[in-house]
């Protein structure tokens, strides 16, 4: 009776559904709609609303790390960046909450000589890891996709917005189109000044300048289209070459008390 009752269990135990993964992030999407806070073009994070939800953000990234290496393999392309994106946002929040309200800048993060994007502080796929892995190994190395500059945030004020909905892969194209648009026409990070043909900048375009000249042939090609949905004024543009200058990158937090 008991070895009846052993395999009955052993059967029920097999075949429960494994959950599915949530490739729509409903938990970390009702975190981010809890703690962004939105003025025009540009987001900031309420850090004292975040810290007191430290155990739901921390289930959140945990959720990251359970993910094996052949469950994401199984994934389509644009599910896998989504993961990614959402993954190195939420665990960059989680970084900063874990030091916040002690720092002014990321950057403070891990001493004079630290740096942040560097810290081994998380779990993913299996092995312990760090957020310039995710960017520079995993996305930027496995993904030709210059957009995701736009998506990535590094929780400074110059830096893109954290938009409130995290990213799905049957959306992912959308979503990049926008944010980038969203990033591009903010005259506080780019714009263009006719009257000096001088194309103003953010330092974006500067460091990761060999993505976009891979993706458009150049800068200019690349950030005309989203300058103007005119084809006239992008064919001017692009016509005028105007000298690029880069602005100065402002890395105070992104903070609610820096908006």
């Amino acid at each position: 009776m008991l070895q009846k009752c052993c395999v009955i269990l052993f059967c029920t135990l097999i075949i429960q559904p494994v959950l599915a993964f949530d490739h729509k992030y409903e938990d970390y999407g009702a975190l981010l709609e809890s703690v962004i806070v939105t003025r025009g073009h540009q987001t900031r994070v309420d850090y004292r609303r975040l810290k007191s939800h430290v155990d739901q953000l921390e289930q959140i990234t945990a959720g990251f790390g359970a993910v094996s290496k052949a469950e994401f393999s199984g994934w389509s392309r644009d599910e896998q960046l989504a993961f990614l994106i959402n993954a190195y946002n939420a665990l960059t929040l989680e970084l900063v909450s874990r030091h916040y309200p002690d720092i002014d800048s990321i950057r403070d993060i891990g001493g004079f000589f630290g740096n942040p994007w560097k810290l081994r502080f998380f779990i993913l796929f299996g092995e312990s890891s760090h957020l310039d892995h995710i960017e520079h190994d995993l996305i930027r190395g496995q993904f030709m996709e210059p957009r995701i500059h736009f998506s990535l945030v590094c929780a400074s004020v110059s830096c893109p917005p954290l938009v409130t909905e995290p990213y799905q892969g049957d959306r992912l194209d959308a979503q990049l189109q926008a944010v980038t648009r969203r990033f591009l026409t903010d005259p506080e990070r780019n714009r263009y000044l006719a009257a000096d043909n001088r194309l103003q900048l953010s330092p974006l375009f500067k460091w990761y300048k060999a993505d976009f000249i891979s993706s458009a042939g150049s800068v200019l090609a690349f950030v005309a289209p989203y300058l103007t949905d005119n084809d006239t004024e992008k064919q001017q543009l692009l016509d005028a070459d105007p000298g690029i200058h880069y602005l100065p990158y402002d890395w105070s937090l992104n903070d609610i008390d820096n908006m």
